[in-house]
């Protein structure tokens, strides 16, 4: 085992949590922010000047060769997407009516500010109108190199970083065995929170209809770094499994001196091999953000398949992963799943929606499996927010 791995499961381990600590999950979610009569997205010095009036009310503001780039507070901050979507993620909470609390304490801060620019923020997992070629990124340096990177690879990427915006979830382990057991499970449950989330109604300035639409973008942007986990249902994965699909993705940049520089053409392996003691901490955390699976390991585990989708949705969402993972030693949904079969069920879905056959079920009847697992879990207080992603909605 070499520097670069030890370091990445060193970073993994000091991520475990006690068993003793309250059950928490973290919450992230993009929003477009859009013209309200057209419906096209606002330029970068627009969505900045925005991100500046903000900064009263999160006072950390972060800044990129003199643009701002985002601003934050103790318990939320404010980001900005490579097309100028605004991402707020919400520090990990222990009940669902914090993190509504916060992020109503968000639309409020920002309604204002909307207005004066006569725009909306738009929930969706496709910009609402514009296409990827006439959305221009904003001058963050690391978002250029991975644009270039992606660009060589084919269109998808490019599609991704300046015309999707997603909700993400995270959930703590508290052992290696639990992350696997966790791991494994949101992967089984990922086409169904994809299909719960389904919110494209335009793709390239056109309808959309074809279901699971960011899902199948993602497939396209980078295989080395996207998509399913290799060997992720293989007995013994665990954290060197996953620490090996990080070191093995392309690096594409590096930092030097506290500049981003290109390191194309040198796996994450070998720059992290060639980096000082001190900054290895630093550069496992660079390396595990820019790889992209449909479910993450990032010193906790990050579920990525959904579509942004409007507060009520996005509430419902985090409810069902709280109600699923609270409980997930008595989740038996990863049970006889495989990469191939996950790709399936994706691949089903995105055919035929609530109807498709997955995992020698329907989609409609594991929705239903899933939601009573979570209300069954979840308070009393807490099963409300399940209403909007119930079967009969």
């Amino acid at each position: 085992m070499d520097r670069a791995e030890n370091a990445l499961l060193d970073y993994f381990r000091a991520g475990i949590k006690s068993p003793l600590q309250p059950f928490r999950i973290g919450t992230e979610i993009e929003h477009f922010v859009a013209y309200t009569d057209t419906r096209r997205t606002l330029p970068y010095s627009d969505v900045a000047d925005i991100l500046r009036s903000l900064v009263p009310k999160y006072p950390r503001e972060v800044s990129e060769g003199g643009k701002i780039i985002g601003c934050a507070r103790k318990d939320a901050a404010l980001s900005l997407e490579p097309g100028a979507q605004l991402e707020l993620s919400v520090e990990p909470k222990a009940a669902i009516r914090e993190i509504e609390d916060t992020y109503i304490g968000f639309l409020r801060d920002t309604a204002p500010l909307l207005g004066d620019h006569d725009a909306e923020l738009v929930c969706a997992g496709y910009s609402p109108k514009n296409t990827a070629a006439e959305t221009d990124m904003i001058p963050k340096v690391r978002y250029r190199f991975m644009d270039e990177h992606f660009a060589r690879i084919g269109p998808m990427g490019r599609r991704m970083m300046r015309c999707t915006a997603s909700c993400q979830y995270s959930v703590d382990y508290t052992s290696e065995d639990d992350f696997v057991r966790k791991f494994r499970l949101a992967y089984a449950l990922s086409p169904i929170l994809a299909l719960l989330s389904d919110n494209a109604p335009t793709y390239e300035g056109k309808p959309n209809r074809l279901p699971l639409r960011r899902t199948m973008i993602w497939r396209g942007v980078d295989p080395a770094r996207a998509g399913i986990v290799p060997g992720v249902f293989d007995e013994g994965f665990g954290f060197e499994s996953y620490a090996r699909f990080v070191l093995e993705a392309p690096a594409i940049f590096r930092r030097s001196g506290g500049a981003y520089i290109s390191a194309e053409g040198r796996s994450a392996r070998d720059i992290m091999n060639g980096t000082p003691d001190e900054y290895l901490p630093e550069a496992a955390e660079l390396y595990t953000s820019l790889v992209f699976p449909d479910i993450r390991l990032r010193g906790y585990i990050e579920l990525r398949p959904m579509d942004s989708v409007p507060p009520e949705r996005f509430l419902a969402m985090a409810a069902l992963v709280k109600g699923v993972f609270i409980g997930s030693e008595r989740a038996t949904f990863a049970e006889g799943v495989t990469e191939r079969s996950v790709a399936a069920a994706q691949d089903a879905i995105a055919n035929r929606g609530l109807s498709a056959r997955v995992y020698n079920t329907t989609a409609r009847a594991l929705v239903r499996e899933t939601i009573a697992l979570a209300e069954s879990n979840l308070p009393p207080d807490e099963r409300r927010y399940l209403t909007p992603i119930s079967p009969s909605q």
